[in-house]
């Protein structure tokens, strides 16, 4: 492979801070679009432009001709104030690029009181959620018996429930982030847009019970949705679901952007947009 120069265009604000205090680490992962970087700090993402911004993620220029794949896992990484340098053919300029703040914001006073009234729109996208998502009707029993003990433990701000059932959901399924994780997550993000008392103490449950039990990948990804924090599409979702539209009752930009969140991955977005459904679901019943 000849030397690689790439452009960083925008900076995650996880992202921005792990690289403020790291110095070396390695290649974690790598496929086309995207290659997982384990430093100092803690785990950031490379992606090209279509995947978009997220809480560890540096989008980068793309470059004909390179692909993420022709990197290999533990290549070294050093990191510099200006510069990523993976190996010794590639190198990632961040000179200039922004910092995209990932957290995203509660909905407030009639917004969250009418999410309930929403949700039709968010599970109509759901029925065409690949078959192996946890997302179908059909899922396994374990996860089955988890997610109710889970949107039951919401129901009730019961913390120690909420953390036995995330216990049970955590690590289920193959992949780099299991179903069961990305089902937490979206749970986690609904907790973050439902003003409540008690939302800290049940993400945190969720999290704890959670963040051990899984990859390292899957564990940073937790991490960031336990801080409020998602990627792009996310954020595009929050605002379909606070527009007075979305209120009004015209379910079509609520549900293309939930359609824009179930695109990621080969099940992620369907299971992460399922566990946001049920956190809001369970949320909005109190």
């Amino acid at each position: 492979m000849n030397r690689v120069s790439l452009r960083a265009r925008s900076i995650g604000s996880t992202a921005a801070a792990i690289l403020e205090t790291s110095g070396h680490g390695a290649v974690a992962a790598t496929f086309s679009r995207s290659c997982y970087l384990e430093l100092d700090g803690g785990l950031i993402t490379l992606v090209t432009p279509e995947l978009l911004n997220g809480p560890l993620n540096v989008v980068v220029t793309d470059r004909a001709g390179f692909s993420f794949e022709q990197l290999a896992a533990g290549q070294p990484v050093e990191v510099s104030p200006r510069t990523l340098r993976i190996g010794d053919r590639v190198r990632v300029d961040t000179t200039g690029a922004r910092v995209w703040n990932a957290r995203l914001s509660p909905l407030a006073g009639e917004e969250a009181l009418r999410v309930g009234e929403r949700l039709a729109a968010i599970d109509a996208v759901l029925v065409d959620a690949p078959e192996e998502s946890l997302a179908r009707p059909q899922r396994p029993r374990r996860a089955a018996e988890s997610m109710s003990v889970l949107a039951e433990g919401l129901c009730r701000t019961d913390a120690g429930m909420v953390e036995d059932a995330a216990g049970r959901l955590a690590g289920l399924g193959p992949g780099l982030t299991p179903s069961g994780d990305d089902v937490l997550a979206g749970v986690m993000l609904a907790l973050t847009l439902l003003p409540s008392p008690s939302r800290s103490r049940l993400r945190e449950a969720i999290h704890r019970a959670a963040g051990g039990r899984t990859t390292r990948v899957s564990a940073a990804y937790l991490k960031a949705a336990a801080r409020g924090e998602a990627g792009e599409a996310w954020h595009a979702l929050r605002d379909a679901l606070a527009t007075p539209a979305a209120a009004a009752g015209d379910p079509a930009a609520l549900g293309s952007a939930a359609r824009g969140v179930m695109a990621f991955g080969e099940t992620s977005g369907a299971d992460m947009l399922a566990g946001f459904a049920l956190g809001l679901r369970a949320l909005s019943a109190r």
